[in-house]
């Protein structure tokens, strides 16, 4: 996921929109959730009634439903837009059903809402959120409407980092023109920042993002916070009937407070951004411990693999390619770093072209990412690990 600054705005903005203009983001085909899937549903309680929202917000929005395993669907953005939306998964027992993350937008949740009801007839009594980052809980809100009394849990870690960033992020929709400023001006200028001229596909790129991030302003209008009801630390394990949902701890990673979800009759393994396609999202991330997480994961009998972002996978493959890039980061910082040495330092001297070569595949979308997302966002990372001076995970500057 490509991010040009680590405020909250260009952090959501710029995204995996990046990486929609390349034909290598995508692993394999998605099926939207239509025609027999929609016709063999059992049936519709009587839930509380959320209303779709007007047909003019957001209605470019495109998600495809994925079916994981029996009983385990997840809606998967596609493509990828200029404000990301994190993978939104159902699990459904013979009692009652959870949900992974409720994602970014009211109005397209509300849509995905609907089209669970076609799947199942059995209620939503749990959301799991996955990590704090605001595209992933940032609908909370509506799934807590649709199913009055459903308990959200979160990591924790996790539950005061939402109360802290999701319950001002309701008033980013007004921010957006701010934050898109400097693309504009890039193309009025048709220049880069460091003075090079914009090539047509990066032209292209950029206003495919600012025309996305204009459709998806109407959203934060709809936007309330809804935050965790029930923490946890290490694991708890849910009961939907005859179905047991996992929700574990393994460490650090991505963020401190990373929720993962196993199933394990379906050997079903649900990520969060943890795993994501197909470049990993390293900000304020702790790589070395990640690596460790991503051991564990693998570990565990699982036949399907739902990441944070991207496709659903089907090996453990990209997970342990993930894992090889993180402990040759972590080496390649540790190898050429020396006390007093900066970030910048680092990557004057360091060389990961050969991770970068196995991710982009001499895709410059994708380059653009891995540079960001790897080799700005993460080496920093490690150089305040090695420093002994690691930054709090944050969205603010002045931290």
């Amino acid at each position: 996921m490509s991010r040009q600054s680590d405020r909250p705005g260009l952090r959501l903005i710029a995204s995996v929109a990046v990486l929609a203009a390349s034909t290598s983001a995508c692993a394999e085909p998605r099926a939207p959730l239509d025609g027999d899937v929609l016709r063999s549903a059992t049936g519709i309680m009587a839930f509380a009634e959320v209303p779709l929202p007007p047909s003019s917000v957001h209605a470019k929005f495109h998600y495809d439903a994925v079916a994981v395993a029996s009983g385990i669907t997840t809606f998967i953005e596609a493509p990828s837009h200029g404000l990301v939306q994190g993978n939104i998964t159902l699990i459904v027992g013979k009692d009652a059903a959870l949900v992974i993350d409720t994602g970014h937008f009211p109005a397209v949740a509300r849509r995905v809402i609907a089209d669970i009801r076609k799947l199942t007839d059995k209620p939503v009594r749990y959301v799991a959120i996955t990590h704090w980052h605001m595209d992933h809980y940032m609908a909370n809100t509506e799934f807590a409407e649709a199913w009055p009394g459903l308990t959200i849990i979160a990591q924790n870690f996790t539950a005061p980092m939402m109360d802290k960033y999701g319950a001002r992020y309701v008033h980013y929709g007004s921010k957006i023109d701010t934050e898109l400023k400097p693309m504009r001006d890039m193309l009025a200028s048709g220049k880069a920042p460091d003075g090079s001229a914009i090539a047509p596909d990066r032209r292209q790129r950029i206003e495919t993002v600012i025309a996305e991030a204009e459709a998806a302003k109407p959203e934060f209008a709809l936007m309330r916070y809804r935050g965790a009801d029930l923490t946890f630390e290490n694991e708890i394990d849910i009961d939907l009937g005859e179905r047991t949902v996992r929700l574990m701890h393994l460490g650090r990673g991505n963020t401190a407070g990373d929720l993962v979800a196993y199933v394990p009759d379906a050997k079903a393994l649900i990520t969060g951004d943890v795993l994501v396609h197909p470049v990993p999202f390293s900000y304020g991330s702790h790589l070395s411990e990640w690596s460790v997480v991503l051991g564990k994961l693998a570990e565990l009998d699982a036949a399907v693999i739902v990441p944070g972002h991207g496709p659903v996978m089907h090996d453990k493959g990209y997970l342990l390619q993930v894992r090889g890039l993180l402990d040759a980061v972590v080496a390649e910082v540790t190898r050429v770093w020396k006390p007093g040495m900066s970030g910048d330092d680092v990557r004057k001297v360091m060389d990961l072209g050969k991770e970068r070569a196995a991710f982009c595949h001499g895709d410059k979308a994708l380059e653009g990412s891995f540079k960001a997302s790897i080799e700005t966002a993460g080496v920093d990372r490690v150089v305040q690990q090695l420093e002994g001076k690691m930054k709090p995970e944050s969205f603010d500057e002045k931290d």
